[in-house]
């Protein structure tokens, strides 16, 4: 499963994340998810507790979105994901 992790500091959850399976490809800026949506349209957005609000809504207003609260850990991204997505296996 891809993920696009959209974040204002790096690393954040983008290590434990790629240790759970998913494939991470992070953005520091809006442009950036943009230009990774159209190259991996089938990515799940997540939008890290760092990123300004207005930031977070413009990219929610184009593409369906999963917001973290300074308290996610990589396991809350593996739970809403395999959730969103029942047959699909998640590691």
């Amino acid at each position: 499963m891809t993920i696009i992790y959209f974040t204002r500091e790096l690393p954040g959850l983008s290590f434990d994340l790629e240790l759970a399976g998913f494939q991470v490809y992070e953005a520091l800026a809006i442009s950036e998810v943009f230009f990774l949506v159209e190259r991996h349209p089938s990515a799940h957005i997540v939008v890290d507790h760092t990123v300004e609000d207005h930031a977070a809504r413009e990219v929610e207003q184009h593409h369906p979105t999963l917001r973290l609260n300074s308290k996610a850990t990589a396991t809350d991204v593996l739970w809403e994901l395999s959730s969103l997505s029942p047959g699909a296996p998640v590691q």
